[in-house]
């Protein structure tokens, strides 16, 4: 298997499963979702470490 060809056919494949994310905008819902636990590990990750 040619290393050049696998990783060009892995760009392009992630290329176009990014698109269709963005098409879907299922991508917008993932990065709210991040955003939302980062959010969350943020505010209460002090207080769990400050109880134990």
């Amino acid at each position: 298997m040619d290393k050049g060809g696998g990783l060009e056919g892995w760009v392009s494949f992630l290329f176009s499963s990014s698109s269709s994310f963005l098409k879907s905008g299922r991508f917008l819902l993932v990065y709210m979702f991040l955003g939302w636990w980062a959010l969350v590990s943020v505010v209460y990750y002090p207080h769990t470490r400050r109880a134990v």
